[in-house]
């Protein structure tokens, strides 16, 4: 059996689990609100979740990670934040002992046939498995349209390593 976390970083970023190439299981990124030196408020990830997540895997499931880098139009701080968290993901898995892919947003969403904007993941998702589309829609009080972007995009990192393995 195939187990595969897609993970896609960033406040409004996701993981996602496929088994044998169909989804399972979402949630958005774990996140802290909490309260910088200046008393304004700040979005950090939640670590210690993040860390029961991976611990709570199955020992063969294969982790994949979108590549990120500095996005056009992000100030410097907040490509630093964006970075910064993006880092301290990479290190969290290190730490619990996973082997982690990585895959740029270029390779995977050519790979599979995404097209731009910024309902493309939703849209693909829901045309390779329409009847999972629960997992990415936006419900009141649980996940964001923004979040739900994020669960589409885990999902299709996962599919890109899915179809990638199938290959080899």
């Amino acid at each position: 059996m195939a187990k595969i976390l897609g993970i896609d970083p960033g406040r409004y970023g996701a993981a996602a689990l496929m088994v044998d190439g169909a989804p399972t299981w979402a949630a958005p990124m774990p996140v802290l609100q909490t309260t910088k030196s200046t008393g304004r408020a700040k979005t950090e990830l939640d670590l210690a979740r993040l860390r029961d997540l991976l611990d709570g895997l199955p020992a063969d499931t294969q982790i994949v990670v979108e590549r990120v880098g500095h996005r056009p139009g992000d100030g410097a701080a907040g490509s630093f934040t964006f970075g910064y968290g993006a880092g301290q993901l990479d290190a969290l898995i290190f730490a619990c002992r996973r082997p982690r892919t990585y895959v740029t947003p270029a390779v995977w969403s050519k790979a599979l046939g995404m097209s731009a904007g910024p309902d493309a993941p939703l849209v693909r998702a829901s045309e390779l498995w329409p009847r999972s589309t629960e997992l990415w829609t936006p419900k009141r009080l649980e996940r964001t349209e923004e979040q739900c972007r994020g669960i589409a995009d885990a999902f299709l990192i996962a599919e890109w390593f899915h179809r990638r393995m199938r290959v080899c």
